[in-house]
């Protein structure tokens, strides 16, 4: 390892959906994305599987993948944690669930923005907004579609042409970068000195509202966090609770965690609702915080297709046309 930027993956009990997502990065990587070391985490999957402990490992060996092994599994924190400080001479780390699938871009978009706002202390990270929940039986047929065909006028994505259109980041619409609490932990990025100024992800969380946590930590500290609209990856959602609901007790382990962070942020229980009901607990420490924060101007990207052909890093000879990159500025 030694690239300025690592992009890193916990992983635990299973290697089916992260064998998908490696897919998927292959496959939209282009040569014209920077250079990235690629890490997973594997948060003691031997402790209960040591076959899938073996498959991890296989499937790491197979993609190139530097593989870390855990000997105990101790939470989805403490995997980024180690992760984050993978690599010291890192500047940019971003940190995807095992049971996403990434599209064109998306590496490009991310560190992009952090890029851009190098020198604007307010910028603490950064996260793509995930599609709808899409089963693991289409994240298959998507990527088998992938698999088997070189180059694919059609996004296996979508079902639609491939194109990318004009997308101007500075009208009032829903392209526009939004300024949110709190990174999604599905698919964020953030730069290392934001990690080292606002410290470590808090692993007594062990799964659910830890990125809550630390975007919180960051807020509290005048580092705001940003929604990219584009681009948008899929996320199948609930993974933990469909592949580990027989040894992860996840209602117990997420109830605890919201619990944990009320407390931590003192948030009144009055406050704790956008919806009815008292296990709603997503109001978050918006009032305390986040409206405390000045506003920033952040430079954003307008996507547009500029027609250049752009050869693919893992077929050889075959051009695929990628958006061009263009800077813009916009009040977040």
């Amino acid at each position: 390892m030694g690239e300025r930027i690592t992009v890193g993956i916990p992983v635990f009990g299973s290697a089916e959906h992260l064998e998908l997502l490696l897919q998927s990065i292959r496959w939209y990587t282009y040569k014209e994305d920077p250079a990235f070391d690629l890490v997973v985490v594997d948060d003691g999957t031997a402790t209960k599987d040591t076959l899938a402990a073996e498959h991890i490992r296989e499937v790491c060996e197979r993609f190139g993948v530097s593989l870390i092994v855990s000997e105990e599994n101790r939470g989805v924190p403490a995997s980024w944690n180690t992760l984050t400080r993978a690599n010291p001479d890192a500047e940019i780390v971003v940190i995807l669930n095992d049971d996403v699938l990434m599209v064109p871009n998306w590496l490009q978009a991310a560190v992009f923005f952090l890029d851009a706002n190098k020198d604007n202390p307010q910028v603490g990270s950064c996260f793509w907004q995930p599609r709808q929940p899409v089963p693991i039986e289409v994240m298959r047929s998507i990527i088998g579609q992938l698999a088997h065909t070189i180059y694919v006028p059609v996004d296996p994505l979508t079902n639609q042409p491939r194109q990318h259109n004009t997308i101007d980041f500075t009208e009032e619409n829903e392209h526009r970068p939004g300024r949110v609490m709190a990174p999604c932990g599905c698919t964020f990025a953030f730069r290392k000195e934001a990690f080292d100024d606002v410290g470590e992800f808090p692993e007594h969380y062990r799964c659910f509202h830890e990125e809550s946590a630390w975007g919180t930590y960051c807020a509290r500290a005048g580092r705001l966090s940003f929604s990219l609209p584009y681009p948008r990856p899929y996320h199948k959602h609930g993974a933990t609770f469909a592949r580990e609901a027989a040894t992860v007790n996840g209602s117990e382990i997420m109830q605890h965690s919201r619990k944990c962070y009320m407390e931590e942020f003192e948030i009144p229980m009055a406050n704790r609702s956008i919806h009815p009901g008292p296990k709603h607990y997503f109001n978050y420490t918006m009032d305390k915080f986040f409206y405390k924060i000045p506003q920033t101007t952040v430079r954003y990207l307008q996507a547009s297709y500029d027609g250049s052909p752009v050869f693919r890093q893992d077929i050889g000879g075959e051009a695929i046309r990628v958006p061009k990159m263009i800077p813009m500025e916009c009040e977040a």
